[in-house]
């Protein structure tokens, strides 16, 4: 199970399985823009590892396009989102690579 709080208008029922084009839209408090454009190519790679992108043939379809632009933090988070995910930080075990006892 999933530690984030996930909510939305259709978080009660499961995902319609149609193919259709979707927005996926993150917004993220305080970010400068080199952490948020890294972001950006993280999801990028994430993707295209789905097949959502450009492929290395004579196909130049357009199969999904990233934005970056500055927002205001608005006052109410969710408005009309089928689903939404708030992350939650969960704790991680200790790293334990060079603990000794002794």
């Amino acid at each position: 199970m999933s530690p984030h709080e996930y909510i939305g208008a259709n978080a009660d029922r499961a995902p319609d399985p149609t193919p259709r084009p979707h927005r996926i839209e993150i917004l993220i408090e305080r970010i400068d823009e080199t952490a948020a454009l890294e972001l950006l190519y993280e999801i990028a790679d994430a993707l295209a590892a789905r097949g959502h992108a450009l492929s290395d043939g004579e196909d130049k379809h357009v199969r999904s396009v990233i934005t970056l632009g500055r927002a205001e933090w608005p006052e109410e988070l969710v408005t009309d989102a089928l689903h939404a995910l708030l992350p939650r930080a969960t704790p991680r075990p200790p790293d334990l690579e060079y603990y000794s006892p002794n």
